[in-house]
């Protein structure tokens, strides 16, 4: 666990009972770890679509557009079920963090999270195939580096975890090490934030 967490979150180890299709449209292994350890069955289905920013568009907007247009495509492949869809976005101010492409671009993005607090946002959108009916959320955490010497970095970048992660950074592994505290939802910077029981929710 990260020093300084404000608030900590722990999953119901207890299955849901569940008797719906629940579908998550993700490649996050994150995800798909914490929705299980939540009780939920699921089944997955992915959802190919252009995630670039349009001009000006706000980090909360863009968020919350992708995960839209994520359930947008999947719901249609299901009659009766429930869709989860989601979008992070790691930010520092409107500068957004991707994944690194290079190394040279993980040690830059480092740099710039080095010793300060960026915000992490999350859009989840929850559709009911049958209703046709959905609900959407906004999750923010923050999250503060340590200051990060040049050997810090060298080592992290070793490991291979940058390349993998928005941020160039995985919270969850040996990423942890790096972060000096967090403000708010830690499974929203893991992957997305605990909702509601989704079989439970009135659409």
């Amino acid at each position: 666990m990260a020093r300084g967490d404000r608030h900590k979150f722990a999953m119901p180890r207890s299955p849901l009972k569940q008797n719906r299709t629940i579908v998550l449209a993700s490649r996050s292994p994150a995800r798909l770890e914490l929705l299980r350890e939540a009780g939920l069955t699921l089944k997955r289905s992915f959802a190919d679509i252009d995630e670039s920013r349009l001009p000006r568009e706000h980090v909360t907007d863009y968020a919350i557009r992708i995960a839209r247009a994520k359930a947008d495509r999947v719901s249609p492949r299901f009659k009766d079920a429930i869709i989860i869809t989601a979008d992070t976005i790691i930010a520092y101010g409107e500068s957004i963090f991707g994944k690194p492409a290079t190394k040279l671009e993980a040690r830059q993005t480092l740099r710039r999270l080095s010793g300060r607090w960026h915000d992490v946002y999350s859009g989840i959108v929850i559709t009911d195939t049958l209703s046709k009916r959905s609900h959407q959320k906004l999750v923010k955490t923050r999250v503060k580096f340590m200051k990060l010497t040049d050997d810090q970095i060298k080592w992290y970048i070793g490991t291979g975890e940058p390349l993998k992660a928005a941020g160039a950074y995985s919270i969850q592994s040996k990423g942890r090490v790096l972060i000096e505290a967090v403000d708010g939802c830690l499974s929203n910077v893991i992957g997305i934030s605990p909702t509601k029981n989704p079989l439970k929710r009135r659409f």
